[in-house]
């Protein structure tokens, strides 16, 4: 059912929203409403069109080319379609840092990171992530996530102070919250892997479901991404041994994603990374992040 939404201001002039075309930001505004309190929601082709373009005379696209205008968001506003038990879903991973919802509804739809979740082959250039890349999506493998600081902008030893101020973050900057069910998820998918390799399960202590929650809500990495580097440590002979906790992991995670995609030959840049790149090129790195819906336009 769909739901009253926010849209800030800031959408119409983010470079993401310049990357698609009006039918695909209709699109995406109509999935915005559409989606559940999680940013997740089950469609199918026929009830997505219906519900977005239900009195256009002229529609955007047939039923066969509407699989392209919905790669066409996916590129643009980074949403993940996926598939699970033969149903289809898509989910919005910016929804969390856009979103703010009092009184949530029960989590029904299941997640990205599902292990019964793969990607929907049905949307042409099917993104998500690959095997190739050890876990890491395409577009998380060519982008520093905001707030972490721009690796070309870095001085000698700012990489090394960024992960000892992401360290201490954990004590100083992070409030108090009752366990979630996403980053409850993660930590075992953390654990399973760590014992899996012979080492003695962290502790879920208050650090560790800080780590994931802020990697999650404050970094604005997709939980797809964390997932994979989960999996792409555990099997690399270095990581493996040297990210035992979420705390470890939160604190790495640059020197992972850049690790992965320099082992599996780099990666391209998904329309959205490049038009905030030109963004950033052209206002500068302040103003860009002073933009909180950069990349999915959309704000609290």
């Amino acid at each position: 059912m769909a739901r009253i939404r926010t849209i800030k201001p800031e959408f119409w002039r983010s470079p993401s929203t310049a990357a698609a075309s009006p039918w695909a930001r209709l699109l995406f505004i109509a999935m915005w409403s559409w989606a559940d309190d999680y940013g997740r929601a089950e469609w199918t082709p026929r009830e997505l069109l219906g519900f977005a373009f239900p009195h256009d005379s002229e529609s955007p696209c047939t039923d066969a080319d509407f699989p392209r205008l919905l790669a066409e968001v996916r590129d643009a506003f980074e949403v993940e379609f996926y598939t699970n038990r033969g149903r289809r879903f898509y989910e919005i991973p910016s929804w969390s840092e856009h979103q703010k919802t009092e009184r949530r509804a029960g989590d029904k739809f299941p997640r990205a990171t599902d292990p019964d979740s793969s990607s929907d082959q049905g949307i042409p250039g099917g993104g998500g992530t690959t095997a190739e890349s050890g876990g890491f999506s395409s577009r998380s493998l060519g982008k520093v996530p905001p707030g972490t600081g721009e690796q070309g902008n870095r001085g000698k030893g700012t990489g090394e102070r960024e992960q000892g101020k992401r360290a201490k973050a954990l004590s100083s900057e992070v409030a108090e919250a009752t366990p979630r069910h996403d980053v409850e998820e993660l930590l075992d998918l953390l654990d399973a892997e760590i014992e899996a390799n012979g080492a003695k399960k962290p502790k879920r202590n208050k650090a560790n479901r800080d780590a994931i929650r802020l990697m999650l809500d404050r970094d604005h990495i997709p939980a797809a991404d964390i997932a994979g580097a989960i999996r792409w440590s555990a099997k690399d002979t270095f990581w493996r041994s040297n990210i035992l906790s979420a705390s470890k992991l939160r604190e790495k995670y640059d020197q992972l994603r850049l690790d992965a995609q320099r082992k599996s030959g780099g990666g391209q840049k998904s329309k959205a990374a490049q038009n905030a790149d030109r963004y950033r090129e052209e206002f500068g790195d302040e103003y860009a992040r002073s933009v909180p819906a950069l990349d999915a336009g959309f704000g609290v």
